[in-house]
């Protein structure tokens, strides 16, 4: 861990050296090096966050878990499955759902929805559903997600479609949030209906967290 930071510390150094050295440079050749000098503190940021977390005791209950996931960055995906996953046995939709979500964005990650393999994909839909058992319905939305993007499962628009109204007529948030986009765009299986979009929309618009 050390020497990766040390790496992205020494190129960082490096550009801002490059750019202090003097002459003319054109504002695409400062705009590009700020950009490498914003990546690698980012980076950075990334691997100190890491470091601080790994030396901390791992979690010993599943609220536990789920409270440090809430320290990691939001991108960190491998790091939330790693805490998470010794308490995926507790039955706890919470963490179930958390931990469905997290590893759907690993299983996609980088790839295009036909080159995600049911296997990765397969135990993301089994979490998805004991989430939405033990009563977190935002499993919903993640099926949702799966089977209308055709993530390592044939694209099933009508599926998802229902697993989306089933979310939003349980409260999910996010899936009320795309429910109300489909209904105000109109997809291939629901109809346009704006003014059905409408109170969901204002709704959402007084949520903090939308």
């Amino acid at each position: 861990m050390a020497d990766e930071r040390n790496a992205v510390l020494e190129v960082a150094r490096g550009q801002v050296q490059y750019r202090n050295l003097g002459g003319e440079f054109s504002d695409k050749e400062i705009a590009e090096i700020g950009m490498v000098i914003d990546q690698a503190q980012l980076v950075f940021n990334q691997l100190w966050q890491q470091e601080e977390l790994s030396e901390q005791p791992l979690p010993k209950t599943a609220e536990e878990a789920l409270s440090r996931v809430e320290e990691l960055d939001p991108t960190d995906f491998a790091g939330m499955v790693e805490l998470l996953t010794p308490f995926a046995d507790q039955d706890n939709g919470d963490l179930e759902n958390s931990l469905a979500f997290a590893r759907m964005n690993l299983a996609i990650e980088g790839r295009r929805p036909e080159q995600i393999e049911p296997a990765d994909i397969e135990p993301v839909i089994d979490l998805a559903q004991r989430a939405i058992a033990h009563g977190n319905a935002g499993g919903y939305n993640i099926l949702y997600m799966i089977y209308g993007n055709g993530f390592g499962v044939a694209d099933d628009q009508q599926l998802a479609a229902d697993y989306l109204r089933r979310g939003a007529a349980a409260g999910d948030r996010s899936s009320r949030l795309n429910l109300a986009i489909s209904l105000w765009e109109g997809t291939s299986v629901i109809a346009r209906d704006r003014d059905a979009a409408c109170p969901l929309l204002l709704e959402l618009g007084k949520d903090p967290d939308v």
